[in-house]
């Protein structure tokens, strides 16, 4: 299960690298602003590289 959320997550990084800004890549995915943020902190804060 963890897997599958981490593996979701880094998509939605991946989608605002392809984007280029958090705006467009929530419009894409049809989330709010803060709403991706606060998806992506998670990514930051359970990441092994921080």
């Amino acid at each position: 299960m963890e897997n599958k959320l981490l593996s979701f997550r880094m998509q939605l990084f991946a989608s605002v690298i392809r984007a280029g800004s958090f705006t467009v890549a929530a419009e894409q995915l049809n989330l709010t602003k803060s709403g991706l943020s606060s998806i992506l902190r998670l990514l930051s804060k359970n990441s092994v590289c921080s």
